[in-house]
């Protein structure tokens, strides 16, 4: 089983899920259910990955990286200059694209273990929901 890649994303989901409550604060009206729609997906997803890891005898991290540091304070300053509506979309959709790449690395290197895979697709799948969800909005 591949952990570093299971970690990597584990580590994704702790930093977006800490971004999207930030955005959830400073959101417009429109987004703002959105958002709150994207905190507790990324949670659902987060513990589902936690439990496998630990069942895998890895030990997550659940501090998150840098980049929640860095997520959170764009965020702030885009709220602040620009608002958090839906002309802030692209920059949330490109970053779960991001994401769906790290779910495609985790699902090719978990291809043995057939339920990692099925948690893993599914969850990737809910994600390209989301994705097509907020670019329907930004158009």
């Amino acid at each position: 089983m591949a952990a570093d890649s299971l970690k990597k994303l584990h580590t994704s989901l702790v930093d977006n899920r800490k971004g999207y409550e930030k955005a959830v604060e400073d959101a417009e009206p429109n987004v703002k259910s959105l958002f709150s729609e994207m905190a507790a997906l990324k949670e659902k997803d987060h513990a589902e990955l936690h439990a496998g890891l630990t069942k895998l005898g890895e030990k997550p991290d659940e501090s998150g990286s840098f980049m929640a540091t860095v997520h959170k304070t764009v965020i702030g300053v885009r709220a602040a200059t620009t608002g958090l509506g839906t002309n802030s979309l692209p920059s949330f959709v490109m970053g779960e694209k991001q994401v769906v790449d790290e779910y495609d690395e985790a699902i090719e290197e978990c291809s043995s273990d057939r339920e990692f895979v099925a948690t893993l697709t599914r969850q990737k799948q809910n994600l390209l929901v989301k994705i097509a969800e907020m670019e329907r909005l930004h158009t």
